[in-house]
């Protein structure tokens, strides 16, 4: 897939940052990186691709097939990204559904990361704090 470093900057990133909306802003672009190059490293063109990251999370599931149904609905793109984006703020959200948004979505793309790097071994979820097999 090419250098992961990109990906590790931004998880270590994210996890510096102490504001939600820059949290969110950080995740989505890491998404869209990771994502991306993880399409491309598989052979799919950017045409094929697709433009926006929902697109993205349905194409990775194809190859990873285990990224929840309701994990791949519009949210990141219609209710977060998109505001976020072009108005600087999240303004359909208070704070606590900002913050559960991304703790589910943080917590699938560590999933995402380590299962594209091959990992077999228990993850420990941040919203369960159980360990589950990847």
């Amino acid at each position: 897939m090419g250098s992961i470093d990109i990906i590790i900057i931004f998880i270590a990133e994210i996890n510096q940052l102490i504001h939600i909306n820059l949290k969110l802003a950080t995740m989505l672009m890491a998404y869209e990186y990771l994502l991306l190059k993880y399409l491309i490293s598989k052979g799919l063109t950017r045409d094929e691709i697709g433009d926006n990251i929902q697109k993205k999370l349905n194409q990775a599931n194809k190859f990873l097939r285990f990224i929840p149904s309701e994990m791949m609905k519009d949210t990141l793109r219609e209710s977060i990204r998109n505001p976020l984006f072009h108005q600087g703020e999240i303004p359909d959200l208070n704070i606590y559904e900002k913050i559960d948004i991304f703790n589910k979505y943080y917590d699938l793309l560590r999933k995402i990361t380590l299962k594209i790097l091959d990992y077999t071994g228990k993850y420990v979820s941040i919203l369960t704090h159980e360990p589950t097999d990847i």
